[in-house]
C-alpha cells in the first residue's frame, strides 16, 4: 500500500510537477486525507536533484495549504452550523458542554490554529471548528494559521531538499514525530475541555 503509494507520487510529482503538488497539498488541507508529508518530502528531494525547483515548491505548497484552510474555514463558517442543526447533531450543538467546549477552543484558538497546521489529520478538522466558532474572526483564522503553514512547509522542504535520495528513509522517523506532538496537543486540549466542564 505504502509502496505503491509512493511509487504513485513519484510518478506524478514527475510528470505533472508543481500541478501535482498543488492539489495533493489542497486535497489534503482540506479533510481529504492524502499523505502530504511524503508529496513534500519528495518533490523537495527532487529539487536537490535539479528537477524542481525549491522556491516554487514553498511558494506552490504554501499557497495549496493556506487556500485548502480557508476552503474548510469559509464553507464551516457559512454551512456548517445550518447543516449539523438538521442532523442528529443538533442536540450536542445546543448543549451546555458544548458551549463550554467552544469556550475552551476560543480562549486557546491561535496556538490551537498554529500547531495544528502540523497535522493532516487535526488540522482540517480545526479549520471547520474555526469556521463555527462565532468568536474567531477570519483575521484571526489568517494571522495563527499561515505563520503555522509557513513552519510547517519549511520543515519539510528544508529536510527534504537536504537529505536528497534518503528522504524515504527519513518519513517514518518525521510522521512518528508529528503523532507524538499531535497526540499531546489533542490531550492538552481534551484535559481543559474536561476541566471547564467539571466547573
Amino acid at each position: 500500500m505504502i509502496v505503491s503509494f509512493v511509487t504513485g507520487v513519484l510518478s506524478y510529482l514527475l510528470l505533472y510537477k508543481y500541478v501535482a503538488l498543488f492539489v495533493i497539498a489542497y486535497l489534503a488541507a482540506f479533510l481529504i486525507p492524502l499523505p502530504s508529508n511524503t508529496t513534500l518530502l519528495a518533490a523537495s528531494a527532487f529539487a536537490g536533484q535539479g528537477y524542481l525547483n525549491i522556491y516554487f515548491i514553498f511558494f506552490i505548497a504554501l499557497s495549496a495549504n493556506v487556500a485548502g484552510d480557508v476552503t474548510g474555514f469559509l464553507l464551516s463558517r457559512k454551512y456548517g452550523k445550518k447543516v449539523l442543526m438538521k442532523t442528529v447533531l443538533r442536540k450536542v450543538i445546543l448543549s451546555e458542554k458544548y458551549t463550554d467546549m467552544e469556550k475552551v477552543f476560543s480562549d486557546n484558538a491561535g496556538i490551537t490554529i498554529f500547531t495544528t497546521r502540523f497535522f493532516g489529520g487535526i488540522g482540517p478538522l480545526v479549520n471547520f471548528v474555526s469556521g463555527f466558532s462565532d468568536s474567531i474572526s477570519f483575521k484571526k483564522f489568517l494571522l495563527y494559521g499561515i505563520p503555522g503553514e509557513m513552519v510547517y512547509v519549511s520543515f519539510f522542504v528544508i529536510s527534504g531538499y537536504y537529505v536528497g535520495d534518503a528522504w524515504l528513509d527519513l518519513l517514518s522517523p518525521i510522521e512518528s514525530f508529528w503523532l507524538i506532538i499531535g497526540v499531546i496537543v489533542l490531550v492538552v486540549f481534551s484535559l481543559k475541555v474536561y476541566a471547564k466542564i467539571r466547573k
